[in-house]
């Protein structure tokens, strides 16, 4: 067999129980699996990225969906400085917070019942009539008029739609980098702390099965070579909802196994 394997060609090798003997014993520099480490960890991480930001594009929609249920008819627009809705006016709506704060929420564009004094009586506040917008935070006010705005407002189904589209594929762009970036770190800096351990433990059983040039070092290569698989069974068993204790000492304890078995068997 061949041991200037390529990150692609070692893949299916690696599955194979004459990897150490004819693959990873003959080596002589780390380099090709070093190289494979952190390209498959690479492509994995892309992958584990795009799929969980993809299957993140349904959810919202549900939410937007539910919104709409909640809210079909929901139209708000401030044109030529005057504030207008579409919902049943005078609109009030008061809470209270874990820690004893009041806060309100009121919006009376003809004044039927409401005035702008009412924020001093809550903690936080916002009023909204037909010309202004004033919002209470602690014992600060601001007001805004709505004379103001440079350009007409409209709030309703159409422009959130439009708001929601152009900003999907920026949502959509910062969850995947993020994502990507979180999960490479994890698949290749800190497994490589992880395999220390497994790399101890199977040099370990390599020395008292007597396997032959099979130090520390060379476990611990092999663990970096082997450790793509149980990531894939996992994966696997975690889509199919079946949980297995002990699979990565299991799956590597086997993997091992045959390892050392055909190396002493084809001396």
């Amino acid at each position: 067999m061949k041991t200037n394997l390529n990150v692609f060609t070692r893949f299916p090798t690696i599955w194979k129980q004459n990897f150490f003997k004819d693959v990873l014993l003959k080596e002589k520099t780390s380099g090709p699996t070093w190289t494979f480490w952190f390209f498959w960890n690479f492509v994995i991480a892309l992958i584990g990225a795009l799929s969980i930001a993809t299957m993140a594009n349904p959810t919202l929609d549900n939410i937007k969906n539910e919104i709409w249920k909640k809210y079909p008819e929901i139209d708000i627009r401030i044109e030529s400085g005057e504030l207008s809705t579409s919902f049943e006016e005078p609109f009030f709506h008061e809470l209270e917070t874990e820690d004893n704060e009041s806060i309100a929420i009121v919006v009376d564009t003809q004044k039927l019942e409401y005035e702008a004094s009412i924020v001093d009586d809550y903690d936080f506040a916002l009023y909204a009539d037909k010309n202004k917008l004033v919002l209470k935070t602690e014992n600060e006010h601001h007001e805004i008029m709505f004379s103001e705005f440079e350009e007409d407002l409209i709030i309703n189904q159409t422009s959130i739609e439009n708001w929601h589209d152009e900003i999907r594929s920026k949502i959509f762009g910062l969850a995947f980098g993020f994502i990507f970036f979180v999960l490479g770190i994890f698949l290749s800096i800190w497994r490589l702390i992880t395999a220390i351990w497994w790399a101890f433990l199977f040099w370990v059983v390599g020395l008292i099965a007597g396997i032959k040039n099979f130090n520390f070092g060379t476990s611990y290569l092999a663990v970096l070579n082997l450790y793509i698989i149980p990531l894939i069974i996992e994966t696997v068993l975690l889509l199919s909802s079946i949980t297995i204790s002990f699979s990565t000492t299991i799956i590597l304890g086997i993997l091992f196994g045959i390892n050392f078995w055909y190396t002493k068997e084809k001396k």
